[in-house]
């Protein structure tokens, strides 16, 4: 019997990626091959841009599958392929965000929008910080019910504050309109909870971050992005091995992470005088336009007496934050949190040879 299914495999057939990205109106596929040979089975799972029409990214699967159960790691495989694919920094937003940088920010829709958002937070640099600023004020203007678009803004407002590209204290209190805004509109928006849970942070207000961050986790397990961002906050109110657990999860799950990921691993190593396994996770970071970057790998080889390498990195600092000497404090304690992780890395600075 021909049933619906089959009829529309059968006028599929002799397509091509690019006539089939047509018939559906696709802009990615997802497809592969599975092969068996007895118990042992390999996957090959591949993503294509239907535009183009070739392939963007692959990955092969092997595993043994006794008595016709399925794997142990079953659920975690495709947890793994659709955080790759699609997390905030995965293959199909970096694909589509590499197409869009010629178009203006202020004429962008709210999805393209969301994506200048997303680029941010993987090149961490004043252009793309501005472009997704841009880019999100305009959405929100044309479309005050986004609650995605009003989520992120407040998301970039309170990371504004945070990094100290705006000094004003009442940009906290825009963040957090806009974060109770898209909650409302929308309550199971992960990005919305995020947001509120940054601005908890942000205020100093422990308990209700951590109460925030963990219905942020609930709604999207599997986005490594805001795993590692609430990882890394988490590490630093205090709570380090869960801290370590939940970044390690994001790792696993997107192995094309950003370098800043590896903040958590570089804390957790400084705080506990690791300096050598420090130094390590201080140079996967690299984020060259971002004053972490610098500031982290000064500190660790302050303490691990290397003058000469330590004095470079704090030459890379004061060239991104000229009066870093007067600011320094208050810009750590922004995203280090506590006064022991503060003095810790000034002490660091200081024996880097950074009068502050």
């Amino acid at each position: 019997m021909v049933g619906p299914l089959s009829k529309e495999i059968c006028h599929l057939e002799g397509l091509d990626n690019r006539g089939i990205g047509r018939h559906y109106g696709a802009r990615f596929i997802l497809n592969g091959t599975l092969r068996v040979n007895g118990d042992d089975f390999r996957l090959n799972v591949r993503l294509v841009g239907a535009n183009i029409g070739s392939q963007l990214w692959g990955h092969t699967l092997d595993w043994r599958m006794g008595n016709g159960a399925m794997p142990s790691h079953y659920d975690d495989i495709v947890s793994r392929v659709a955080a790759i694919l699609a997390d905030n920094h995965g293959i199909i937003p970096r694909t589509m965000t590499d197409e869009m940088v010629t178009k203006r920010a202020e004429n962008t829709e709210a999805y393209e929008a969301i994506l200048y958002y997303y680029n941010y937070f993987r090149a961490l640099s004043d252009e793309s910080f501005v472009n997704a600023m841009s880019a999100l004020k305009n959405a929100v203007r044309r479309y005050p019910d986004h609650a995605l678009a009003a989520a992120a803004l407040g998301d970039l407002i309170a990371t504004e504050h945070l990094f100290g590209y705006d000094e004003d204290p009442s940009q906290i209190i825009r963040a957090e309109a806009l974060a109770r805004k898209a909650v409302a509109l929308d309550p199971a928006c992960q990005t919305a909870r995020f947001t509120m849970a940054l601005v908890h942070f942000l205020k100093f207000q422990r308990e209700l971050f951590l109460e925030e961050a963990e219905q942020a986790i609930k709604l999207n397990p599997n986005n490594a992005n805001y795993l590692a961002a609430i990882a890394l906050h988490t590490g630093m109110v205090g709570k380090w091995e869960n801290a370590i657990e939940v970044v390690s999860r994001a790792k696993r799950l997107n192995p094309h992470h950003p370098g800043w990921y590896h903040i958590v691993a570089f804390m957790d190593a400084y705080r506990q005088r690791e300096y050598d396994n420090a130094l390590v996770a201080a140079r996967r970071f690299n984020s060259p336009d971002f004053f972490w970057d610098p500031l982290i790998r000064a500190a660790v080889l302050g303490q691990l007496d290397r003058p000469e390498k330590a004095k470079k990195a704090v030459e890379e600092l004061q060239a991104l934050i000229p009066d870093f000497d007067v600011r320094g404090p208050s810009l750590i304690r922004r995203l280090a949190y506590m006064d022991e992780h503060v003095e810790m890395l000034v002490d660091g600075l200081r024996k880097s040879g950074l009068e502050i």
